[in-house]
């Protein structure tokens, strides 16, 4: 006979608790849910923004609008601030120009009355004893180089009389010298209207048919042309032989600046532009030669008068011997 064993009670007693325990978990999540689910959605960080940012943006482009707006009109004011600166310089501009011109044509009109009377004012002078001619150097001077700078032309035989008597003067008299030397320059200077403007061919001093010995201060030297031997230009020292077996040569040699002695060389058909010259009264031979706008350091004795008188006394071009 089995015996019967029976569960205790207390066992029974717990079981019971624990599903009330249970129930009532359950139901206290059911109200739980029941109440989030009545609650409105949370709201996240970039949905709360959204109403700031939308406000930016609205303040931002109405900020640029203005900008925009306040830009076109200070570049507006600016405009007008400008032109209305630039109104009287511009008024101003042109006045200066209208009185450009009618100063030009002024000049224009003086220009003969102030050619007259430095004519006058140097022909004047060529009666002047010794004393008076002395006492009116620096005013002479003064007149001729005025002449020269503002190209003023003066009758050649003004120029020719008082340089001569200039020279005559200075042959005791170093100012009255000094005072020739700046005619002589004068002389040469009113040369550039006598003469057209050469041919500038090619450089030399060689080329495949002619040969020069020119002095190394001189300046750059031009041909101008052929011509038969006999005929042709010369530019060496005395004694030297050049275009030995030679046909032809240059029609004419072209100096441009630089020092040019004349002392000790034989030139014909040459032409001296803006070159200073020298000569003190050594063995020379020139024929044809043209000075253009040159000037002139003459030694102070008899060769050197003669070579003054015979340039200012010249046409053009000018033939002198010193032996």
């Amino acid at each position: 006979m089995q015996a019967v064993v029976e569960k205790p009670k207390s066992c029974q007693a717990v079981s019971m608790g624990y599903k009330e325990d249970l129930q009532r978990v359950h139901a206290k999540i059911d109200s739980t849910f029941r109440d989030l689910s009545a609650r409105p959605a949370p709201v996240s960080g970039w949905q709360k923004a959204g109403p700031i940012m939308a406000a930016c943006s609205f303040l931002l482009a109405g900020f640029v609008a203005y900008t925009v707006h306040s830009a076109g009109d200070m570049k507006t004011q600016v405009t007008l601030e400008v032109a209305s600166q630039l109104k009287d310089p511009t008024a101003k501009i042109g006045t200066i120009s209208s009185d450009i011109a009618e100063m030009k044509g002024k000049l224009e009109v003086l220009d003969p009355l102030i050619r007259g009377l430095a004519t006058k004012h140097l022909s004047e002078a060529v009666s002047l004893n010794l004393k008076e001619l002395l006492a009116r150097l620096p005013e002479l001077q003064a007149t001729v180089l005025s002449a020269k700078q503002g190209g003023i032309k003066i009758q050649p035989d003004v120029i020719k009389q008082l340089g001569m008597k200039l020279v005559d003067v200075g042959g005791q008299n170093v100012s009255s010298w000094n005072a020739a030397m700046d005619f002589l320059a004068y002389r040469s200077f009113i040369n550039l209207e006598f003469v057209p403007p050469p041919f500038w061919g090619t450089l030399l001093p060689v080329t495949d048919y002619t040969i020069y010995s020119s002095p190394p201060t001189a300046g750059r030297m031009y041909n101008e042309g052929r011509a038969p031997i006999e005929r042709a230009a010369v530019y060496a020292p005395f004694g030297m032989k050049t275009n030995i077996n030679k046909k032809e040569g240059d029609a004419r040699l072209v100096i441009i600046g630089g020092a040019v002695p004349l002392d000790g060389y034989e030139m014909r058909h040459i032409t001296f532009r803006d070159a200073k010259i020298t000569y003190s009264g050594g063995q020379t031979t020139m024929e044809d030669v043209l000075f253009i706008n040159c000037t002139f350091d003459v030694i102070q004795q008899k060769s050197g008068q003669n070579f003054a008188r015979s340039l200012l006394s010249s046409a053009s071009s000018l033939d002198f011997v010193s032996a």
